[in-house]
C-alpha cells in the first residue's frame, strides 16, 4: 500500500541524486496478482451473476434499470461485438509512437504495410508456443534469399514476458486468444527472466513487450497503452494487412494456458544471497575491523573523540550498556536506545519523566495479539536478558512499563530533520496539537527547537491543526497509518470527500470499457466500504481496490529505488498505470514528479536532446502537479520541497523554451513574458525553501535557483537575482 516518492538533491552543477524515505513494506504482491487474474475471469458471461454481480454491482431497482439491461450491460464487457464496436472505435485515431504509420514499402493499391507475411501452417489448432532460447533462434531463422520486407516471408509475433510478473499475467489470456484470431501468423512467447540475454539483444527494457518479426528480423515493437486482444488485433492488421477473425474473443480457457494468466510465486535466491554478503561485510566492518566504539560501553559511535560521549544522553545510557552480556549479543539493536533513554529519565530526571509518563500510550489497543506488541516484547526480552538483569537498580523496569514507553513513543513521537539525517523526538506542547489533513500551521526546526507558525489566517476559537501523516498519500493510506500508529480515524474535509477535494488522488478507472467514469469510495472514512463508479452501477470492494493499487505501488517502488532510474522504464510504467488509474492518482504523481527531474538531466534526455514534444510534456506535468499540490497543500506546510522542485523544473523548462524561441526568431520581445514567469517561479521557489535553510538539499536548490535566475536575466537583459 505504501509507495516511495522520488525527491532530489540539487548541487550547483544540477546533478540529480535520490533520497528515499521508506514507509512500509507493501502487502503480498502475489495476492494482488491473483486478484488481477480473477478479475479478468469475472468478465465472462458464465461468471457475471456469480462473480461480478455479487459484490461488484450495487443493487439496482427495477425502476432504475430493468434486469435485462443489467444482463446486457454486464455481458457487453466480454462480447465480441462490443470489442469490435467500442474498443476499435476508441483506438482508431491512435498512432504508434515508435514508428510512423506511413512508413513501409508494400502497397496493396489502397495503403502500405510494413511487412508482407506468408501464411503459417499450424499442426493442429493455432496456439501460442512457449519457446526456449534454442527454439527461439530456430523460429526466427533468416532466409538469406529474402532481402527486404516486400518479399513474402514468415511473420512471427513474439511476446517477451516474465513468469513472475503480474502485468505479464494480465496480458497472457489476450495473447493466448491472439493465435486463434490470426491463425496465419506464428505466435511465440519467451521468458526473459530465464533467458536474460534476450533483453539486451532486442532492447527489451520492460515486460510484457510484443514485437513483430519478418523473416526472423524485428520489424516493429507494440507501443500502445492497453495490452488487450483488441489492440493486438488492430496492431497486426494495421501493419500487415491481415484481418482478424471477427468472431474471436478471450475465452475462459485462455486463462489456463499455454501462457499462464496467474503469475508464479518464486523465491529469488540471488537477492537474499546478495544481501547476506552485504550484511556480513557490514557486520565485519562494524564489529571486527576496529571501527570507532565507545571506550566504555563498546557500542559503535561516530568518532571516539566526539564530545557527545561525555555528555547526556549518552553518558547516562553508557553505564547501562556497559553492563551488557556481550557473549549473548549477536547484533546491535539500536531500537533499544530511545526507550532506554526514556527509562533513564525516571531515575535521573524525575521532572522530565513526569512529562513523558503523562503522554498517551494506547496500551489498551496494543494488546498481546497484535504485531506491534510482539515486536515491543522482543525488544524488552532482549533488554532484560542482556542488560537489565545485570543491574539490580533497574529491577523496577517491568514489562508493562516498557510497553507503555514504546506506546508513548509511537503515538507522540515525530521525526526531526537535521540536514544529513533524521532524529526521533517527543515535544510536550506540540503533541497536544490536533491532526488534520488540511493543516493551518507550519513547523520548522532549529537546533532541535521546534517552531510553530500560522500558515493561513486562523479565526478566533479555531484550533491549531497539524498533519501526522503524508500529504502525498491517498485517503486509505493516510487512514491506515493513523489508525495503526495514532489509533484514531481522521474526518477532515479531505478525508470525507471521495474525490479528495476534486483531485481524484486515489481514483481508479471504471471497469466498463464504455464508461469514462471513475471508481470512488462511497464512504472514504470507512476502511472496509466499497467503491462505486461515478457514472455507472459498477462497484468494487475496498479490499480489492487496495490490492490493485498495492501491486502498482510495488512496481513504482521497485523502479524508483534504482540508483539511476531509466527514463523509458519510468515512462512505460506510467503508461500502464494510466490505463487503470486516474491521471492524478498518487502513484502517477510520484512517477511524474520523477520524470520532470529526469527530463533535461539524464544522459540522452539533456535539454539539447529533448524533442519539442518531450519539453512540452515536462511543462505539462509541472503545471499539472502544481495544480494538485495547490489544492492538497494549500498552505505549502507539508510538501513545500516538492512544490519547490516542481517550480524550479518548470522554470528551467521555460528557459529552454525561451532559448529555442530566441534562436528561431532572434526577437527578445517574444520571450519577455515567459522570462517574467520563469523568474517569478524561481523567486517563489526560494521563498518556499528559505524556512528550511538547515537542509542541505534546500541550500543546494537555492544555489541552483540563483544560477538559473542569472541565465534568464542574461537572456532578458534584466535585473540580477536578489539575495535572500
Amino acid at each position: 500500500m505504501y509507495n516511495k516518492v522520488l525527491t532530489v538533491e540539487y548541487s550547483e552543477s544540477n546533478n540529480l541524486k535520490k533520497s528515499y524515505k521508506p514507509d512500509r513494506v507493501p502487502p503480498n504482491i502475489w495476492k494482488a496478482s491473483n486478484f488481477i487474474s480473477e478479475f479478468h475471469q469475472r468478465k465472462f458471461v458464465e461468471d457475471v451473476f456469480h462473480k461480478i454481480s455479487q459484490p461488484y454491482l450495487t443493487s439496482v431497482t427495477d425502476e432504475d434499470l430493468p434486469d435485462i439491461n443489467v444482463v446486457n450491460t454486464l455481458a457487453s464487457v466480454i462480447s465480441s461485438d462490443f470489442i469490435e464496436k467500442h474498443r476499435f472505435n476508441k483506438l482508431k485515431n491512435e498512432t504508434v509512437q515508435n514508428r510512423t504509420e506511413v512508413e513501409s514499402d508494400i502497397d496493396d493499391g489502397s495503403r502500405k504495410y510494413l511487412a508482407n507475411c506468408e501464411k503459417y501452417e499450424y499442426v493442429g489448432s493455432p496456439t501460442v508456443e512457449i519457446v526456449n532460447l534454442t527454439r527461439f533462434d530456430e523460429v526466427l531463422s533468416i532466409k538469406p534469399n529474402i532481402t527486404n520486407r516486400t518479399i513474402p516471408a514468415s511473420c512471427v509475433l513474439a511476446l517477451f514476458y516474465a513468469h513472475t510478473c503480474p502485468f505479464s499475467a494480465m496480458v497472457a489470456p489476450h495473447f493466448n486468444a491472439l493465435a486463434r484470431t490470426f491463425p496465419s501468423i506464428k505466435m511465440i512467447a519467451i521468458n526473459t527472466k530465464k533467458y536474460q540475454i534476450i533483453n539486451s539483444q532486442f532492447g527489451i527494457v520492460g515486460v510484457p513487450s510484443l514485437m513483430l518479426f519478418h523473416n526472423g528480423r524485428p520489424v516493429l515493437k507494440f507501443n500502445r497503452q492497453f495490452y488487450t486482444l483488441a489492440q493486438f488485433s488492430k496492431f497486426i492488421t494495421h501493419y500487415t494487412g491481415i484481418e482478424a477473425d471477427p468472431k474471436m474473443f478471450v475465452a475462459s480457457t485462455d486463462f489456463g494456458g499455454p501462457l499462464s494468466g496467474i503469475p508464479k510465486q518464486e523465491t529469488d535466491y540471488n537477492l537474499p544471497l546478495s544481501w547476506a554478503v552485504i550484511a556480513l561485510w557490514l557486520l565485519n566492518i562494524i564489529i571486527n575491523s576496529g571501527s570507532p566504539k565507545c571506550p566504555k560501553c563498546k557500542w559503535p559511535v561516530c568518532n571516539i573523540q566526539c564530545s557527545g560521549l561525555q555528555t547526556q544522553p549518552h553518558s547516562l545510557e553508557c553505564v547501562v550498556l556497559a553492563a551488557e552480556n556481550r557473549k549473548d549479543r549477536k547484533k546491535y539493536k539500536y531500537e533499544l536506545i530511545t526507550p532506554l533513554r526514556c527509562i533513564l529519565q525516571k531515575k535521573f530526571n524525575p521532572t522530565k519523566w513526569e512529562i513523558i509518563s503523562q503522554m498517551e500510550d494506547h496500551v489498551d489497543t496494543r494488546t498481546s495479539n497484535t504485531d506491534i506488541y510482539r515486536d515491543d516484547q522482543e525488544l524488552y526480552s532482549l533488554l532484560k536478558k542482556q542488560i537489565l538483569d545485570n543491574l539490580s537498580e533497574y529491577s523496577d523496569v517491568t514489562e508493562n512499563l516498557f510497553h507503555r514507553i514504546c506506546g508513548i513513543l509511537d503515538v507522540n513521537g515525530i521525526d526531526v530533520p537535521t540536514g544529513s539525517t533524521e532524529l526521533f523526538a517527543l515535544y510536550q506542547t506540540f503533541g497536544l496539537i490536533e491532526h488534520s489533513c488540511l493543516p493551518n500551521i507550519k513547523i520548522s526546526f532549529n537546533n532541535l527547537q521546534i517552531s510553530v507558525k500560522s500558515a493561513k489566517h486562523i479565526p478566533k476559537d479555531e484550533n491549531l491543526r497539524t498533519m501526522y501523516t503524508n500529504v502525498l498519500w491517498g485517503t486509505h493510506m493516510r487512514q491506515e497509518h493513523l489508525l495503526s500508529t495514532k489509533y484514531f480515524t481522521c474526518v477532515c474535509p479531505r478525508c470525507k470527500d471521495p474525490t479528495e477535494l476534486g483531485t481524484y488522488f486515489s481514483a481508479i478507472r471504471c471497469l466498463q470499457d464504455t464508461c469514462n467514469g471513475y471508481l470512488l469510495p462511497v464512504n472514504p472514512v470507512a476502511m472496509d466500504d466499497h467503491w462505486k463508479c461515478s457514472k455507472c452501477p459498477i462497484a468494487m470492494p475496498s479490499n480489492d481496490v487496495n490490492e490493485i493499487v498495492s501491486a502498482f505501488s510495488f512496481e513504482v517502488e521497485h523502479i524508483l529505488e534504482q540508483s539511476n532510474p531509466d527514463v523509458q522504464q519510468v515512462e512505460a510504467l506510467l503508461m500502464k498505470l494510466l490505463s487503470v488509474l486516474h491521471p492524478h492518482h498518487y502513484t502517477c504523481f510520484s512517477l511524474k514528479h520523477s520524470l520532470i527531474q529526469l527530463y533535461g538531466r539524464r544522459d540522452g534526455y539533456q535539454y539539447s536532446d529533448l524533442s519539442t514534444d518531450l519539453l512540452n510534456r515536462k511543462i505539462e506535468y509541472c503545471r499539472e502537479l502544481m495544480s494538485i499540490l495547490r489544492i492538497l497543500d494549500e498552505t505549502s506546510s507539508r510538501a513545500s520541497f516538492y512544490m519547490a522542485v516542481i517550480k524550479y523544473e518548470l522554470s528551467s523548462a521555460i528557459l529552454e523554451t525561451m532559448r529555442r524561441t530566441f534562436m528561431e526568431t532572434l526577437n527578445l520581445s517574444l520571450i519577455c513574458e515567459n522570462g517574467k514567469e520563469s523568474k517569478n517561479l524561481l523567486i517563489e521557489t526560494v521563498a518556499l525553501l528559505k524556512e528550511d535553510k538547515n537542509s542541505d538539499m534546500s541550500l543546494r536548490l537555492i544555489s541552483s535557483c540563483k544560477n538559473l535566475f542569472k541565465e534568464i536575466d542574461d537572456l532578458m537583459k534584466g535585473q540580477f537575482f536578489t539575495d535572500y
